[in-house]
């Protein structure tokens, strides 16, 4: 990835914890008043009963410049019971076809929903059966690349693209506090530099209320500590030309062998 080890330990494992029991069903109950109308028809508010249903073949069009990026998009379709099929971003590879692996293994009739595939985009063969057969298709990446799968994708099916975005964060005056003031530096710090700001989750603004006892230019003090405190522990790494070459060697190689298999690496 070019990242140092410990940099994506820590992305990886914070993000992965998002994908527990607990924190999966709060996310449902955000779009659904009652998830179990997911597994049946439920009562409704106004009366009557009411049922979930999500697409039957979901189409995932994956871009990513940070590790494991495409998760959240796989398991929200997973979540809604869709078909899952992935295309995988050359830029990250890796990650999505080993956690569907992963879950294959823990649930193999989940396993059975799910196919994780690479091709070169733009070309015919598998995306053009994909995009015609698919309900939904998600799609991540620039403009034009969106506007040229959008052109392909059929007017009945529904299309969700995903352009790039710039993140920011904002700190209300409510937490602006001597107590807690510190603590939210660190934890902004760690926003900030996640990934060096290539993923948009990263803010590259930060919006401080006035108002609160603590000003904004004392909070931009503490969050200056904190930043040069992660950059002393984890200083910025560059790959040389050499190991840029052979990472991308390495990558491409995958990719093929993955093309070579028949391009499923699960299904």
């Amino acid at each position: 990835t070019g990242y140092d080890r410990e940099t994506v330990r820590l992305g990886l494992t914070s993000y992965v914890k998002t994908f527990r029991r607990p924190q999966l069903l709060r996310f449902l109950a955000e779009d659904f008043s009652n998830p179990g109308m997911l597994d049946g028809f439920q009562p409704a508010v106004k009366g009557g009963l009411v049922r979930a249903q999500g697409p039957a073949l979901l189409l995932h069009v994956w871009a990513g410049n940070v590790p494991a990026l495409p998760l959240w998009s796989l398991v929200s379709g997973l979540l809604v019971k869709a078909g899952t099929v992935g295309k995988l971003a050359s830029a990250e590879p890796l990650t999505a076809g080993w956690f569907a692996r992963l879950i294959a293994e823990a649930d193999p009739e989940l396993g059975e929903c799910l196919a994780v595939t690479w091709w070169k985009g733009g070309a015919g063969g598998p995306e053009a059966v994909f995009l015609g057969q698919a309900d939904c298709v998600m799609a991540y990446g620039g403009n034009d690349t969106l506007a040229a799968l959008r052109a392909k994708v059929p007017i009945t099916t529904r299309f969700l693209p995903h352009g790039h975005r710039i993140g920011f964060a904002m700190v209300a005056r409510e937490a602006l506090d001597s107590r807690r003031a510190g603590p939210l530096a660190q934890l902004a710090a760690h926003d900030i530099v996640r990934y060096e700001q290539q993923g948009c989750y990263a803010p590259q603004m930060l919006f401080v209320e006035r108002g609160g006892p603590v000003a904004p230019d004392e909070f931009a003090r503490h969050l200056a500590h904190a930043l040069a405190a992660l950059a002393s522990r984890h200083p910025r790494r560059r790959l040389d030309p050499g190991e840029a070459s052979a990472i991308a060697a390495w990558r491409s190689g995958y990719e093929m062998r993955a093309l070579d298999g028949g391009a499923t690496l699960l299904g």
